[in-house]
C-alpha cells in the first residue's frame, strides 16, 4: 500500500464495505450511530466539515481497520494496518510539492506570454 492518502481512504472504505456485505463485519447499533452523529454535529457542525476526516485521521483509519477485521481464511486479503503518522506527513508533503509545481508552471507561462509580446 504505497498510494496517496486519498487512495488509502478509498481502499479502507472499500475493504470495510466488502467485508460488511460479505457478512464479516457488523454495523454499530442504531443508538450508537445516532450518538456518533450527534457528537459529530457538535464537533464539526451541520456543514461540509461534517464529512471531513482531518485532523482525526488516526481515529478514522483505525476504526475502519477494526471494523473490517481480518480477511477470510484462504483469501489473498489482509488486515488493514493501523494509521501511521508518517502517512499524513507524506500525503500533505505531496500536496505541497504539487502546489509548488503548478505555481512554477504558471509563473513560467506568464513569462513566456510576456516575452512574445
Amino acid at each position: 500500500m504505497k498510494a496517496a492518502l486519498s487512495f488509502r481512504v478509498y481502499e479502507y472504505q472499500a475493504v470495510a464495505v466488502a467485508r460488511f456485505l460479505a457478512g464479516r463485519a457488523s454495523l454499530p447499533s442504531e443508538n450508537e450511530q445516532r450518538g456518533w452523529e450527534k457528537k459529530r454535529l457538535e464537533y464539526k457542525g451541520p456543514t461540509n466539515n461534517f464529512h471531513e476526516i482531518k485532523p482525526d485521521f488516526a481515529e478514522y483509519f483505525n476504526w475502519l481497520s477494526d471494523f473490517s477485521g481480518v480477511p477470510a481464511k484462504g483469501t489473498k486479503g489482509y488486515k488493514l494496518p493501523s494509521w501511521e503518522e508518517k502517512w499524513g506527513e507524506l500525503g500533505f508533503a505531496v500536496l505541497a510539492l504539487k502546489d509548488a509545481y503548478w505555481k512554477r508552471l504558471k509563473a513560467q507561462e506568464v513569462k513566456q506570454i510576456r516575452a512574445k509580446l
